[in-house]
């Protein structure tokens, strides 16, 4: 309890000792230094001597130079509040039209005493809405359920276009974090590929938390490994990123398949926390996608082991209308087969929909 009350109160002093600076306040502060340099009389005072300098502090008054001093202190003080007014103004605007709107992806770990818009920094400015997804009431049990799950998932579009209303796209943030099917969570990518400005959370399993995408340097890349092929209708596309997948099972799945293979040198949990580095495994995958479909591809089965914020990037990223027909599956280890339903994504004609495996 003290614990997560230390962890939230100290990442709340981080983000106001590291937020960004006011130039306004800046200049404030610099010119009311002047104001009392000039004011309190004490200059420095250089000489020259020989062939050096000799400087130090008088305690006789130059009247021109304390004037001149307190002039450039108070034009600065008066520049400064200018900045300062028109920025708060500014902000306060943006907190008046601004929407943050917050959606919550729920499908596996409850995260209710922990939900994510208490998790936004304050960096984020705007009215904060609160758009929760729950969708456990439909996943427990016999996957049945997951049209429903879909259905539910599918009013997300709708639901944003309301909670923006007509606040323009520049003054519009989405957030997106959730515990959901992998799946479930490359069809949301799909759905908010066009919402402009997304910013992706992802719950901290070690932690307990929700935390927001580092900005650091890319890491390692995929590597690529692929069976040999021509021509081939259906390809397995796996993705080994936070684990290795199954490739047994993936054999016993897709039996009659080529397999095409991206890995990490060693995919582990919790570790793949950088914008930039999901960014490159994006377009590591989307080129791969791509050239599948150069090859006369039809079909991609992906098999997708990947943190939730990878899988909802991928899914954004995926091209629905110029790239071939995607099945997302969901693994289960004691399942027989190992990959037992897939979510196909929509096409121009058909919703996304749940595919068994034994159906093909």
């Amino acid at each position: 309890m003290w614990a997560d009350w230390f962890k939230r109160n100290a990442t709340k002093v981080i983000d106001f000792l590291t937020r960004q600076r006011n130039l306004g306040l800046k200049l404030c502060a610099l010119s009311a230094s002047l104001l009392l340099f000039g004011a309190g009389g004490v200059f420095f005072e250089i000489e020259y001597e020989g062939n050096r300098f000799k400087w130090g502090l008088t305690d006789e008054p130059n009247l021109l130079l304390a004037t001149v001093v307190i002039v450039l202190g108070a034009v600065g003080f008066i520049i400064g509040l200018i900045i300062v007014t028109r920025v708060h103004g500014q902000e306060h605007k943006l907190s008046e039209i601004g929407r943050v709107i917050v959606v919550e992806l729920r499908g596996l770990v409850d995260t209710s005493d922990r939900p994510l818009i208490s998790a936004i920094p304050a960096k984020f400015v705007g009215q904060r809405i609160d758009l929760v997804k729950d969708v456990r009431k439909f996943l427990t049990g016999d996957s049945a359920h997951l049209g429903a799950a879909l259905i539910e998932l599918d009013y997300l579009r709708r639901d944003l276009q309301v909670a923006r209303g007509d606040v323009s796209r520049e003054h519009v943030t989405v957030i997106v974090g959730g515990v959901l099917q992998v799946p479930l969570l490359f069809h949301v990518g799909t759905l908010i590929d066009d919402e402009g400005n997304v910013v992706l959370f992802d719950w901290n399993r070690t932690e307990g938390r929700w935390n927001e995408l580092m900005v650091e340097e890319n890491k390692e890349a995929f590597v690529l490994e692929e069976d040999e092929f021509n021509l081939a209708n259906e390809v397995v596309l796996a993705v080994s990123a936070s684990y290795l997948v199954d490739i047994d099972g993936i054999k016993r799945t897709f039996a009659d398949k080529p397999l095409v293979h991206l890995r990490l040198q060693n995919p582990l949990p919790n570790t793949i926390w950088g914008v930039q580095w999901q960014n490159a495994l994006t377009q590591q995958f989307l080129q791969t996608v791509a050239r599948l479909g150069n090859k006369r591809v039809s079909i991609i089965h992906l098999v997708l082991a990947a943190p939730a914020s990878l899988a909802i990037r991928f899914g954004r990223a995926y091209d629905l209308r110029n790239m071939p027909l995607l099945r997302c599956y969901q693994y289960e280890k004691e399942s027989n087969p190992s990959y037992p339903w897939s979510i196909q994504m929509a096409t121009a004609s058909k919703p996304a929909q749940r595919v068994a495996t034994q159906d093909f």
